[in-house]
């Protein structure tokens, strides 16, 4: 089930915009990482954790570049079912299709669009998440993972990608399917 519902928010993921004027732009965070394997980018964008998204349930640290759902956009979420702010340290991130999987453990999703028609959806086979520091304010830290297609559309037509990074997320509501 876990596989199904990252996969599924991650194809339907849209960025909520904030209304209002501001004298200075919200923090929003920040991630840079790289993509290899079949796929070769660099990423950067912003970073977000919480527990809350209108379709979301546990903890999930979310990574966007451009805006989710829309053409050449980039999202990377990292989550478990335990909605537990977690401590610093390092934490596994295992197969989405995992068994006997606990509400500690993260997994990953990856969502690389090019159009409405390219896509490419990974799912998490192993990794590392690394948290550097975790407050209610921020969360720094790092992470590897290597990935499988889930579904891979258009021109999009890689297969195993890796992926590995680093990010300061702020809290923030975890962006999901509308």
């Amino acid at each position: 089930m876990r596989v199904v519902g990252l996969a599924v928010c991650a194809v339907a993921a849209a960025v909520a915009a904030c209304g209002g004027e501001t004298s200075a732009p919200p923090d929003q965070g920040s991630f840079q990482a790289t993509v290899s394997g079949d796929l070769s980018l660099n990423l950067s964008g912003t970073a977000v954790f919480g527990t809350q998204g209108p379709d979301f349930e546990g903890f999930g640290i979310a990574l966007v570049s451009g805006v989710v759902g829309q053409n050449n956009s980039d999202y990377i979420l990292m989550a478990r079912d335990n909605t537990a702010r977690p401590a610093a340290g390092e934490y596994e991130i295992v197969d989405v299709n995992c068994t006997g999987c606990t509400a500690d453990d993260f997994s990953a999703v990856y969502l690389h669009q090019l159009t409405l028609f390219d896509i490419g959806v990974y799912t998490s086979l192993s990794g590392t998440l690394t948290i550097e520091s975790s407050s209610a304010e921020q969360m720094t830290g790092s992470f590897t993972l290597t990935a499988t297609a889930f579904v891979i559309s258009g021109d999009v037509t890689a297969e195993d990608v890796s992926l590995q990074g680093t990010f300061r997320a702020v809290p923030g509501a975890i962006p999901s399917p509308q």
